[in-house]
C-alpha cells in the first residue's frame, strides 16, 4: 500500500501509546481495508478499530454516520515502535484516490493538448472535495489520537 505521511508521537513512550491505544480500540479479527468502521453505538470511550498481524498493529478511527463517507485512513504501528506509525489509504479510498488522480491527468493532457473538454471543472471540483475530506479525515484521527494520549495520562495508567 501506499504510505501517505510516517509521524511520531512526541513525548511518548512506546508501551503507554500501546496500552492506550489497545484500550480505546475495539478489537476486529479481519483486515481493516474492507471493513466498515462506521460505529453506532454509544460507548464513548473507544475510538478505533484495531487489527493485529504478527509484525504489525492497525488501527483505524471509527466514524459516525456523517464522517462515514469520508475517506478512510489506517494506522499502521509495528509492533516493535509504538511512537511512530505510517498513515495510508484503506483499499476502496486508494481506489478513489487513484481514479481521480488518473481522471485529473487525462483532464490535464486534453487542456494541454487544446482538445475543447468541458469536464476540467467538475474534475478539479472532485478532486479538490476528496482533497478536503481526506484532510479532515486526517485532522480527526490525529484529535482521536491526541485525545487518546490525553485519557491516560489523565487517569494516571
Amino acid at each position: 500500500m501506499i504510505v501517505i505521511k510516517r509521524l511520531t508521537i512526541p513525548n511518548s513512550d512506546g508501551a503507554t501509546v500501546e496500552k492506550t491505544l489497545r484500550r480505546c480500540s475495539l478489537r476486529r479479527h479481519t483486515p481493516l481495508d474492507l471493513l466498515s468502521s462506521a460505529n453506532h453505538s454509544f460507548d464513548v470511550s473507544k475510538l478505533f478499530l484495531g487489527y493485529e498481524t504478527d509484525k504489525k498493529i492497525q488501527f483505524t478511527r471509527l466514524r459516525g454516520p456523517i464522517d462515514r463517507y469520508f475517506p478512510k485512513f489506517i494506522l499502521v504501528f509495528g509492533k516493535d515502535d509504538f511512537t511512530s506509525y505510517k498513515i495510508r489509504y484503506c483499499f476502496i479510498s486508494l481506489l478513489g484516490f487513484l481514479f481521480l488522480s488518473l481522471l485529473a491527468l487525462v483532464v490535464l493532457a486534453l487542456a494541454v493538448t487544446g482538445i475543447d473538454f468541458s469536464g476540467i471543472l467538475p474534475t478539479l471540483i472532485l478532486v479538490a472535495i476528496f482533497a478536503g475530506l481526506s484532510f479532515l479525515e486526517y485532522k480527526a484521527t490525529t484529535i482521536n489520537i491526541n485525545l487518546a494520549i490525553a485519557r491516560m495520562k489523565e487517569s494516571g495508567n
